[in-house]
């Protein structure tokens, strides 16, 4: 096993007890499952209580999970605040977070228990370009605009923008552009997350707003000093503003591709044309031009033949991009909770037009009466697990491999006594020194595939447990593990307790070059007090461990059309900087030529083109110059495809 940990802060106190982790790979065959429907669901914080604890929303994703969902779409841009810590928010405006969740990272938590049950995360900005709601009511904008008021867009009589009770900001402003971005790429940056949404408010202006100096200046330099028409609809003001708008959704898609090429830019406007004479929203150009990877219309209307011709519309706006077509149903809002008898026919609708899935607003609904809903999605439309549409049949979400001491395949040796402590799923145990005087738990997890993976342990404070557990690799030499920065004591990363739960150890690669490779948590230390074990987890990193642009099934489909003919044995080092040979046989004289693909599917490299013969042959890859990541090596024998192996490279 190869292997790299990245440290947590160290602490004083040591432990008494070495627990092992047992972690082995196996790759087998990927299942054919061929569904593929995004079934998404919008969490709040209004209206609901998921994000006001850990618990809370650790509940939600079992319960999704349970029911079938396989996306979550988390509030983190609401009334003029963030739902996460935000670097940006504390700089520009003194406050990191919404008040009510301060000293938590609500989103950090949801994006962890997400990755737990297999289900993706995409942040939903849902206030978009507007500040607050105030109701119409003065003052305008809340704090955001008091700071920045330049950043405000007025109607016609100069009065602050507000429709529907919501203050606007100016999203033609190219600081308000990039204030919105820079919340993008922090999120990007600093969680594992699979996209990112935006809804009805961005991008999007109330058709009667434009009227700021800021746009009236950029008009008038592109039409001979023009005023703009004092016609709020007129149709050339409309359509130049909603160019504005677009070319800013244009900036996002390239940030966050750029960012990482497989997070989705995912879109749940209002309904068009309705959304575009009210709000400049244009859905039919994000389309066609390629903005949005999942197109969410909100089709939230409350009897059939009114939702019908929601979906008669967007089937015929969507043309040729069927596939991202997504139909956005209204759940539950105030008093008002979708019968299902109705649900059933919006969703009958949806699938005899082709859409493929549904997001709905929003989670409280699937609570009603007594889970009602999510009970009825589970029977009759969401009874097997579903792909998410775009991914080419890949599962970039599996479900973290958990083990606990209970668990088959454990190995435990000396005195383990369990207690009234509840744990992950079960009661956690304590090590007894009177009954010996050291011990073991070894751990088997079993990963879906050969990967980064962040490793947590679910810890237990209580007076009488240790406050920190030393985690540490058991023979450095023996199963290749390295760090990736000094630890210092013996190489040891110390996790503390604190208010227990799951804990981040540290994040590795695993490969299937050998059966199983082990990490260890030690716990005889100068505090004297017993080890509380319980879970240990870990979960695929897609930040360091992207998945394919072409699916792992493709790739067997592509060497089942040449069989045998050549294969690609193995590469080394994997990972490697810069350089890795790979090995590969030939079985019959046969043209060779084996190529490095990106995640994009574009070739990045020829490594040989030529005649071979039978036997086994090198070929050296120097990636120098190239970009870390996931690069996929295919090789052809006679122009055929015979096989592909990933290789990682680390910078």
């Amino acid at each position: 096993m190869k292997s790299r940990l990245q440290p947590r802060a160290g602490v004083d106190v040591f432990i008494s007890i070495l627990l092992i982790l047992v972690i082995s790979v196996y790759p087998g065959l990927v299942q054919s499952q061929p569904v593929e429907e995004l079934r998404a669901v919008k969490i709040t914080n209004v209206d609901s209580q998921v994000l006001f604890s850990d618990e809370g929303i650790a509940a939600a994703m079992d319960f999704l999970a349970e029911t079938g969902i396989n996306a979550v779409l988390p509030v983190v841009q609401n009334a003029g605040w963030t739902q996460y810590p935000s670097g940006v928010m504390e700089r520009e405006f003194g406050i990191p977070i919404d008040p009510r969740f301060a000293g938590r990272d609500p989103l950090g938590v949801l994006v962890r228990e997400a990755r737990r049950v297999g289900i993706e995360v995409y942040p939903w900005f849902e206030y978009g370009f507007a500040s607050i709601y105030s109701g119409g009511t003065p003052p305008h904008g809340g704090h955001i605009i008091a700071k920045n008021p330049h950043w405000a867009t007025f109607d016609r009589n100069g009065n602050h923008c507000t429709k529907n009770g919501f203050d606007w900001m100016n999203g033609i402003h190219p600081e308000v552009q990039d204030h919105i971005i820079a919340l993008a790429m922090e999120i990007i940056d600093n969680y594992d997350i699979d996209g990112i949404e935006f809804s009805d408010r961005m991008p999007a202006m109330p058709v009667e707003c434009g009227y700021d100096d800021y746009t009236t200046t950029l008009y008038r330099s592109e039409h001979d000093g023009a005023d703009p028409p004092f016609n709020f609809r007129n149709p050339a003001w409309r359509t130049w503003r909603a160019g504005k708008l677009n070319d800013f959704y244009s900036r996002v898609r390239d940030s966050v591709k750029t960012r990482d090429p497989e997070l989705f830019v995912a879109s749940s406007p209002s309904v068009y044309p309705w959304a575009f004479s009210e709000y400049l929203q244009d859905p039919p150009s994000w389309i066609s031009n390629g903005t949005i990877d999942h197109w969410i219309p909100q089709f939230y209307r409350q009897n059939l033949a009114a939702y019908q011709i929601e979906v008669d519309r967007a089937v015929e706006q969507a043309g040729d991009h069927l596939d991202i077509l997504i139909a956005g149903i209204l759940m539950n809002v105030g008093s008002y909770t979708v019968p299902v008898d109705s649900l059933r026919l919006f969703m009958e609708s949806n699938r005899v037009a082709g859409i493929r899935g549904e997001g709905f607003f929003f989670y409280e609904g699937l609570r009603k009466n007594s889970n009602e809903l999510a009970a009825f999605l589970k029977e009759e439309f969401y009874t097997h697990s579903a792909l998410i549409p775009g991914r080419k049949s890949f599962e970039r979400r599996p479900a973290a491999a958990i083990s606990r001491p209970e668990s088959p395949g454990t190995d435990v040796t000396g005195t383990w006594l369990t207690s009234n402590n509840p744990g992950f799923d079960g009661t956690v145990w304590v090590f007894d020194p009177e009954g010996s005087s050291n011990g073991s738990i070894t751990y088997a997890l079993d990963v879906p595939e050969e990967a980064w993976y962040d490793l947590y342990v679910w810890t237990t404070p209580g007076e009488n447990f240790t406050d920190t557990l030393q985690f540490s690799p058991g023979t450095v030499d023996g199963n290749r593990l390295r760090f990736t920065t000094e630890t210092g004591d013996g190489g040891t990363l110390k996790i503390p307790v604190g208010n227990g739960g799951w804990q981040h150890a540290g994040t590795l690669y695993i490969d299937s070059s050998t059966d199983d490779t082990t990490v260890s948590i030690l716990s005889s230390g100068t505090d004297g007090k017993p080890a509380a074990a319980d879970a240990v987890m870990a979960a695929v990193n897609r930040k360091l461990s992207p998945g394919t642009a072409v699916s792992i099934e493709q790739e067997r489909i592509a060497e089942r059309m040449h069989p045998g003919s050549a294969t690609i044995k193995v590469n080394y080092p994997n990972p490697f900087n810069p350089t890795t040979t790979i090995v590969y046989s030939v079985t019959e004289p046969s043209r060779i030529r084996i190529t490095v693909h990106d995640l994009l599917g574009r070739t990045v490299a020829t490594l040989t083109d030529a005649a071979a013969t039978p036997g086994s042959h090198t070929v050296m890859f120097d990636a120098a110059g190239y970009a870390s990541g996931l690069y996929m090596v295919r090789i052809y024998a006679d122009g055929k495809p015979a096989g592909s192996r990933k290789i990682m490279l680390i910078r």
